[in-house]
């Protein structure tokens, strides 16, 4: 992890022009550009706090706040999947760069989760908006969801490689990634509270890292969820490990990976 940080260091520059490049392909035919980064969270809350407002705002602590609880939980689950698809398809997408020069592949998936979370910065905007006028207070701790976005960027980018990978030598990968993803969204209390959960089903909920993640994220914004030590050693431990682990079997499948591309 440490020899990734110093190349990544070492490659700055090249990383920014990454970074630059990946915003600039993903707004280049878009009318309203970064603005859509505002648009879309709110567009996706409106609706679910439409469908869900009388089922689930009365088991939040405050009811009146049902809509940043929303609000944040669309951020999230949106930067996972954006993050994830910008990271995986990263690599198939500079398929031939990689077959001209020496570039390290793993530049390209890290520019990509940073380039998520630059859109995830813009999302921040209208929460505060929404925040502010539903009378919810944001206090100084809300700095902490820092963690939360770092926890975010190395899922991502763990996963990501994975997913990368799998793509080079198994195409069809990619529709079995996209099920999950679904399936992975329903899974994470974006919209509904752990407490309407019933004994069975909640251990499940609880059990999927982004759960922990939001539940950090929520309870530093703006004390919309409580969250405890076990949620904040669960996602920083999971968010290491998958870290790692994407690292080490990208690295370790490259070599036969690149004749592929």
């Amino acid at each position: 992890m440490f020899g990734l940080l110093k190349r990544v260091f070492a490659n700055r520059s090249l990383l920014r022009v990454l970074i630059a490049k990946e915003i600039s392909v993903r707004y280049k035919k878009s009318i309203i550009g970064v603005w859509w980064s505002l648009l879309n969270p709110l567009l996706t809350t409106a609706v679910l706090f439409f469908v869900f407002n009388t089922a689930f705002k009365n088991k939040v602590t405050e009811s009146n706040h049902f809509i940043p609880y929303i609000l944040c939980g669309v951020l999230v689950i949106t930067f996972f999947n954006q993050s994830l698809t910008m990271v995986s398809d990263s690599i198939n997408g500079n398929s031939d760069i990689f077959t001209k020069m020496y570039v390290r592949p793993e530049m390209f998936a890290i520019a990509a989760a940073i380039a998520a979370a630059i859109n995830f910065i813009f999302g921040l905007v209208p929460l505060v908006i929404v925040s502010l006028w539903t009378g919810l207070q944001i206090r100084f701790d809300a700095v902490a969801t820092i963690y939360s976005l770092l926890c975010l960027m190395l899922v991502a980018v763990g996963i990501g490689l994975l997913c990368a990978i799998s793509y080079i030598f198994f195409e069809d990968f990619r529709s079995i990634i996209q099920l999950l993803v679904m399936v992975i969204g329903y899974m994470t209390p974006v919209f509904y509270p752990l407490a309407v959960l019933g004994p069975h089903t909640r251990p499940i909920i609880e059990a999927n890292p982004l759960t922990s993640i939001l539940a950090i994220f929520r309870s530093n914004f703006g004390h919309l969820e409580r969250s405890t030590w076990g949620n904040w050693l669960y996602s920083g431990l999971f968010s290491i490990g998958i870290f790692l682990v994407g690292i080490m079997i990208f690295e370790s499948l490259w070599p036969k990976a690149v004749v592929k591309l």
